[in-house]
Protein backbone atom coordinates (compact mmCIF):
# COMPACT_ATOMS: atom_id res chain seq x y z
CA UNK A 1 0.00 0.00 0.00
CA UNK A 2 1.38 3.42 -0.92
CA UNK A 3 2.10 5.95 1.82
CA UNK A 4 -0.55 8.24 0.31
CA UNK A 5 -3.16 5.49 0.62
CA UNK A 6 -2.05 4.72 4.20
CA UNK A 7 -2.42 8.40 5.13
CA UNK A 8 -5.91 8.53 3.61
CA UNK A 9 -6.93 5.38 5.50
CA UNK A 10 -5.59 6.78 8.78
CA UNK A 11 -7.42 10.11 8.32
CA UNK A 12 -10.71 8.32 7.68
CA UNK A 13 -10.33 6.16 10.79
CA UNK A 14 -9.19 8.94 13.15
CA UNK A 15 -12.70 10.16 14.09
CA UNK A 16 -13.63 6.57 14.98
CA UNK A 17 -10.63 6.20 17.29
CA UNK A 18 -11.43 9.53 18.96
CA UNK A 19 -15.03 8.45 19.47
CA UNK A 20 -13.95 5.23 21.15
CA UNK A 21 -11.59 7.07 23.52
CA UNK A 22 -14.17 9.72 24.45
CA UNK A 23 -16.83 7.10 25.12
CA UNK A 24 -14.48 5.21 27.43
CA UNK A 25 -13.85 8.43 29.37
CA UNK A 26 -17.60 8.77 30.06
CA UNK A 27 -18.14 11.80 27.88
CA UNK A 28 -21.56 12.51 26.37
CA UNK A 29 -20.49 14.68 23.43
CA UNK A 30 -17.49 14.68 21.13
CA UNK A 31 -16.80 17.92 19.27
CA UNK A 32 -14.59 18.85 16.34
CA UNK A 33 -13.65 22.29 15.05
CA UNK A 34 -12.11 22.13 11.56
CA UNK A 35 -11.62 25.33 9.57
CA UNK A 36 -14.53 26.29 7.34
CA UNK A 37 -11.94 26.52 4.56
CA UNK A 38 -10.89 22.86 4.88
CA UNK A 39 -13.38 20.68 2.98
CA UNK A 40 -11.26 17.55 3.48
CA UNK A 41 -11.44 17.77 7.27
CA UNK A 42 -15.11 18.75 7.27
CA UNK A 43 -15.87 15.82 4.95
CA UNK A 44 -14.78 13.32 7.61
CA UNK A 45 -17.39 14.18 10.19
CA UNK A 46 -20.87 13.83 8.61
CA UNK A 47 -20.32 10.19 7.52
CA UNK A 48 -19.10 9.48 11.06
CA UNK A 49 -22.43 10.55 12.56
CA UNK A 50 -21.43 14.08 13.58
CA UNK A 51 -23.94 16.91 13.18
CA UNK A 52 -22.89 20.36 11.99
CA UNK A 53 -24.36 22.66 14.66
CA UNK A 54 -22.83 25.98 13.69
CA UNK A 55 -19.82 28.09 12.92
CA UNK A 56 -17.67 29.91 15.45
CA UNK A 57 -14.90 32.49 15.20
CA UNK A 58 -12.01 32.69 17.65
CA UNK A 59 -8.77 34.61 17.78
CA UNK A 60 -5.65 32.46 18.05
CA UNK A 61 -2.22 34.07 18.24
CA UNK A 62 -3.60 37.27 16.76
CA UNK A 63 -5.33 35.57 13.83
CA UNK A 64 -9.09 35.24 13.42
CA UNK A 65 -10.06 31.61 12.81
CA UNK A 66 -13.51 30.60 11.55
CA UNK A 67 -14.39 26.99 12.30
CA UNK A 68 -17.32 24.67 11.82
CA UNK A 69 -18.58 23.07 15.02
CA UNK A 70 -19.35 19.36 14.60
CA UNK A 71 -20.93 17.43 17.48
CA UNK A 72 -21.44 13.72 18.01
CA UNK A 73 -23.83 12.58 20.77
CA UNK A 74 -22.22 9.43 22.11
CA UNK A 75 -25.45 8.34 23.77
CA UNK A 76 -27.65 8.63 20.68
Amino acid sequence: MSSEMQNLTLRRRSPCWSTTCAHRDGRRFLTAFPSVENPGSNGLYRPGGFELVGTIAETFRGTELTMNEWVLDLEA
